[in-house]
């Protein structure tokens, strides 16, 4: 199973805020749409709101939980690089950033999405 698209943009909100992006929102190019986010973002601590998803995500790195969907999601971060795994759907993914530019691949589905953040 692929991860779904509600927890990927709020892994490349959160991947890129630890990145230095002031963003408050994610325009998800697979679907042509900005995303409202909210909250803090460090690496001792994330509590950010998914005003489309209308939940927190929150946690301490590399362990996260999507109170939305109830489910646990790990991301671990390296530089720009990041990787992780959402229990919810067994998918691992992986991805990085450069500038506001947020890559990342869903082995799950075998595909990339692109975020800007």
């Amino acid at each position: 199973m692929a991860v779904q698209a509600d927890v990927r943009r709020a892994m490349a909100f959160i991947a890129a805020k630890l990145n230095g992006s002031l963003a408050t929102s994610v325009y998800d190019y697979s679907e042509s749409k900005h995303f409202l986010f909210s909250g803090s973002v460090g690496t001792d601590h994330v509590s950010v709101y998914d005003h489309t998803q209308n939940c927190h995500v929150t946690g301490t790195l590399p362990v996260l939980f999507h109170h939305g969907r109830r489910q646990h999601v790990d991301m671990d971060l390296d530089g720009n690089q990041f990787s992780g795994l959402d229990h919810g759907t067994g998918s691992r993914f992986e991805g990085s950033v450069s500038g506001r530019m947020v890559s990342l691949f869903d082995y799950g589905q075998n595909c990339r999405f692109d975020y800007f953040a």
